[in-house]
């Protein structure tokens, strides 16, 4: 009876070492493939309504997209619907603006604010409503403070912070959606516009780098805002200053800032840093392989960073790269280039984990444009594995042949 039972065993452990064995060698196989290759792929997604950049896209539910505004004060607005692929114009805005900032309220509605109203960068105190289950636009209060290329941040509170912008504005403001008025949220340390502005776990707002003065100076200082005592208060700086570059927050609560242009600097920086909101410290991070300004950063649904588009090199030019950034090993990876380069495009992460890429200008840079891509994470076919594709089929296949004649034997045995 032992007998039997110890080669009863024995046969499962072989059946089982011939199963681990063949998904050992798939699995090192989809590493394989998985490091080597771009990651990514990108699609075509139907055209906007109107060409449009410096706009804003906000995700409503039903992954549908309010676009709004855009260079150089377009009052047109659209409701773009990526599960269908239609676009349908809405009731324009009360006021054409662009370099101005659209958020989704806790009810649903989209508040959008300030912006400039033409080219020549006048300044607007204006703000408006925009409610999806009417299509209708609602002005509300004006801002105190002009401003554009400022920040907007929603609280837990359902209020939203407005901070900072362009000429050299310190004062921030609150929205209050309850009571429709603006409110002081006092004045941050430094005027700042270009900036970032995060929500931190504990409800705190952190306002990072951004440029002040005619020509613009970077700023490397960061502050936090505590919407409980309305207060602000100066934080530790980055390495660097910046302007133009990207905050995102990972899943984890820390922020990945990444690019932008430094000092007076005419090429953008690589560098990137991290900031970590339980110790208020920076911590640098891998760099991009080439410098970028003006692109988008999204947290992906695997909680990886895609960074897309933007300017590179001096004279700046517009670039299709792509970088996707990975938290767990701190390392970029070259993700699939779009089909067309762009800047001061909008990128959405809709529900499906797909990243929708709405306008932006193309060529020169000065040019708004119509189109939209649709990028999706898959494993890409390796492009260096060290050994021909052919090379790698066969092995597949004998490693197929090997472990499934010893789970075979096992079996029969």
């Amino acid at each position: 009876m032992a007998r039997r039972r110890h080669q009863a065993v024995a046969r499962s452990v072989r059946g089982l070492v011939g199963i681990l064995g063949m998904s050992a060698l798939l699995s090192a196989c989809s590493a394989a493939s998985a490091s080597s290759g771009s990651v990514g792929a990108w699609k075509s997604a139907p055209s906007m309504a109107i060409a449009r950049s410096y706009h804003t896209a906000t995700l409503l539910a039903g992954d549908r997209l309010l676009l709004a505004g855009g260079f150089p004060g377009l009052t047109a607005a659209e409701l773009y619907d990526a599960n269908t692929g239609t676009s349908r114009l809405l009731p324009p805005m009360k006021q054409g603006r662009f370099l101005h900032t659209a958020t989704e309220l806790a009810d649903g509605r989209v508040l959008v604010v300030a912006g400039s109203g033409n080219a020549d960068l006048k300044t607007l105190t204006s703000a408006e409503i925009f409610d999806p289950k009417t299509a209708a636009w609602t002005a509300t209060a004006p801002l105190r403070v002009a401003r554009a290329g400022h920040a907007a941040t929603p609280l837990k509170d359902g209020r939203v912070l407005v901070t900072g912008g362009f000429p050299d504005v310190a004062a921030a403001e609150l929205y209050d959606p309850q009571s429709g008025k603006w409110s002081s949220a006092g004045t941050m340390t430094t005027v700042r516009y270009g900036h970032t502005a995060n929500l931190l776990p504990d409800g705190r707002v952190v306002v990072i780098g951004g440029a002040h003065g005619n020509p613009a100076a970077s700023i490397n200082s960061t502050e936090t805002y505590d919407p409980v005592t309305n207060q602000w208060r100066l934080g530790t700086p980055m390495t660097i200053g910046r302007v133009d570059h990207t905050a995102t927050t990972l899943r984890d609560g820390r922020i990945l800032v990444a690019g932008g242009y430094s000092g007076g600097a005419t090429d953008p920086v690589a560098g990137t840093e991290i900031y970590n909101p339980g110790t208020g410290r920076w911590s640098s991070a891998a760099s991009l392989s080439g410098g970028r300004a003006f692109h988008s950063a999204s947290l992906l649904a695997d909680g990886r960073v895609a960074v897309v588009g933007g300017v590179h090199g001096s004279p700046p030019s517009v670039t299709s790269s792509v970088e996707i950034y990975d938290p767990r090993a701190g390392t970029w990876s070259p993700g699939r280039t779009m089909p067309q380069g762009r800047v001061d495009h909008a990128a959405t992460l809709l529900a499906s984990g797909d990243l929708l890429i709405t306008g932006g200008s193309a060529g020169s840079g000065t040019e708004p444009v119509r189109t939209a891509e649709r990028f999706t994470l898959a494993i890409s076919v390796p492009r260096d594995t060290g050994l021909p594709i052919g090379q790698v089929v066969v092995l597949l296949l004998l490693g197929f042949g090997l472990f499934g004649l010893i789970g075979l034997r096992a079996v029969r045995a």
